[in-house]
This record gives C-alpha cells, structure tokens and sequence, in this order.
C-alpha cells in the first residue's frame, strides 16, 4: 500500500514488469549505481522521480542483495521512502542564507561575525570599506587587531559574558582602519547560538555624530546611554515590497511577529507617518525605483499594531542580484524617542538662568525674533 501510495498508480499496475523503470532506477540510466549494489550487497540513493500525475518526488532508496547458499544473487530487497519535503526544505534554507547574505552585502551599516573566541569568522564589504581591509585580510583576524584598546582585556571578557548571558547589547567602541586613524562605531551585538556560538556585530560609522555632540555640549555619558537605548531593527522584502524577513527589535517596534508580517505589504507592517501626520508610502518600493538609499530623519513616528508610538530614524536601501538586477530591499530604523526628549529638555535649560530659574537673555532674544 504505502508503494501504491508513493507513486499513485494502482497494485496491478506496480506488479508489471513495464513499471519497475518508473518506480526503479533504470538499469542503463542508473548502471552505476546498480554495479555499486552488486559489488558490495547494499547500495544508498536518492533519485527524481515523476508519478503518473506528472508530479515530481525526490526517493531515497536503501537496497540489499539477496543470495543463495553459493553466494549467488537471488534478488533484491529495497525499500524507500519520499523525502520531497525534506529535499524542498533543504533548497528553502539555502535560498533564505543567500537573501540574508545579499542583505548583508548591501547593508550600508558594517557587519562581521565572531566567534567565542572573539576571532572573526564573516565580514561584509561596508565593513571593509569602513577599515581599508580587504574581506581576506579580516577573516581569521581577533577583533583586538580592530579595535583600540580604551578598556582592558578582561573588561572586554566580561562583557562578552554579559552578552552571552543577556543575548544581546549595544555599545560604543573605537575602531583602526589600515592606514592607522581611528573611527568611532556604535556595535549592535547578538547572539546566535547553534552549533557553537556566534556573535553577529552590525558596526555604525559615528566619527560624524559624535563630533556633532561636541558642536551641542552633550555630555558623554548622557548620549551614550541614549544611545544604548536605541536599537537598530532591520526589516528585508522581496521586489514587490512584500515583508520576507524581520529582526526581533523590528517585531518590538511594530508589533509584528515574523511568522505574521511575512507576505504582507511593508506599509501594513511598517505605519511610518511624517511630522504633519502623513502616513509615507511603500519605501522599499521607492528605494528600488529610484535604485539608491532613502533617508528618514527622526521627525517621522512609527505607529505600531498597538497604535503606540516612536520617533525613528530610518534608512531603505536596495538589494541588488545578479545582472545588476533588484531583488528587494532592507529597511533599518531605530527607537530616537528618547534622544529626542534629551534634546528638547538641553534646550530647555539653555534658555533658563542656572540659579534662579528664570528665562534667560537668550530666550528673550529669540522670542523677540519669533
């Protein structure tokens, strides 16, 4: 029955000779693997077959001969079984590895992986850029070699520690590149456990924004921690703007799980409205037809399932495939509601006196020009 089963023809049919080239491997088709079978009385295959209906299945087949007290072949046993949705599972796996790889590669923010013992394992080109190494001259190398050491060794340990124990951080570091000058990065850091531990790092160049804060007089500590606050969300489509991948601090931000938002619309997942309230358009889809990273500055409110919301910083860039061609686009936003009651209660303060309180000069001067 289970043989009636696997191929879809009836039990008279199986027990024709003309059938056994469908249900077996043809014997000059697949001589080879029938000369390995008698040679050593057992032999293990996996073929394509295609049943009455047209419909193709992948069989794995486990043979034994059969002898006689000479040792003589008397017949074959076999036995096999439909792996169709394994082999389908095995190719969904890898064509999802490829996207995730093209949507490192086109990521405008650095990415590497390290292993437990801080050695890094995968790079993208950002990164090399950022550093002025090349993906060969990285690969292999400790993250010490990178980074400038403000902090002790052991330091460094203990954090790893920390973020094995919590899954994940975000903190600020210095990095070299090859010619010797240093680069402030944000590190957004996670941990992926499976066969061993891997740290997967997506590195922000912010040598910009910090000499910003010295044009502002943040005080250090304050933005750092506004920083770590925020967190970078990553949400990847396919070239019709459909949802195919989303990060963990996506689904915080939005509301939506992955296994939810994936095959929808971005806009039905991602309700990104502008300062006037304005609720903005498909972006990836607007990032693909115009074949170049957009820009969402921190004025623009994400609305999540819940209709809470937050001011993010968003950037869409294209992913490109083979032949130049598009073949979606990644979307990266960030939590900024927090930096921005920062910034607003600076302000506040420049425009009072220190000891009484009161409206300065300042204010004075600037509610006249108003």
């Amino acid at each position: 029955p289970a043989m009636v089963s696997l191929y879809n023809i009836s039990e008279d049919a199986l027990l024709e000779d003309a059938i056994v080239k469908e249900v077996f491997t043809d014997l000059e088709e697949g001589k080879d693997h029938w000369m390995e079978l008698l040679n050593h009385g057992n032999h293990q295959m996996v073929v394509k077959k295609e049943r009455k209906n047209g419909k193709h299945i992948y069989i794995s087949s486990d043979y034994t001969c059969l002898y006689d007290s000479y040792g003589q072949v008397l017949g074959i046993f076999g036995n096999q079984r439909d792996i169709t949705s394994e082999v389908r599972a095995e190719k969904e796996r890898k064509s999802r590895e490829r996207f995730l790889q093209k949507v490192l590669e086109t990521a405008k923010d650095g990415y590497y992986a390290v292993d437990q013992d801080l050695i890094i394992t995968d790079v993208n080109e950002a990164y090399c850029r950022m550093s002025g190494y090349s993906r060969e001259e990285i690969i292999g190398t400790s993250v010490f070699i990178h980074t400038i050491a403000e902090e002790e060794e052991e330091a460094v340990k203990r954090r790893t520690e920390l973020i094995l124990k919590e899954g994940s951080a975000l903190f600020e570091s210095r990095h070299r590149r090859k010619d010797g000058s240093a680069f402030d990065v944000e590190i957004s850091v996670s941990v992926l456990e499976d066969d061993k531990t891997i740290f997967i790092n997506f590195i922000r160049d912010i040598t910009e924004r910090k000499q910003l804060e010295s044009f502002f007089l943040i005080e250090k500590d304050l933005f750092k921690n506004t920083i770590h606050s925020a967190a970078d969300a990553v949400i990847s489509t396919d070239d019709e703007g459909k949802v195919v991948i989303m990060n963990n601090m996506a689904e915080y931000l939005t509301g939506w799980v992955q296994e939810e938002a994936t095959g929808k619309y971005l806009e039905d997942v991602l309700n990104i409205t502008d300062k006037k309230g304005y609720r903005t358009i498909n972006i990836a889809l607007e990032t693909m037809k115009k074949n170049e990273a957009i820009e969402l500055s921190e004025d623009h409110k994400l609305i999540s399932k819940d209709c809470s919301e937050v001011f993010v910083e968003l950037t869409a860039s294209p992913i490109s495939g083979s032949n130049n061609s598009t073949i979606g686009a990644v979307v990266m936003f960030k939590d900024v509601t927090k930096r921005r009651e920062e910034m607003k209660n600076i302000e506040d303060l420049s425009y009072r006196d220190a000891l009484t309180g009161l409206h300065n000069r300042r204010y004075l001067n600037d509610f006249i020009k108003n």
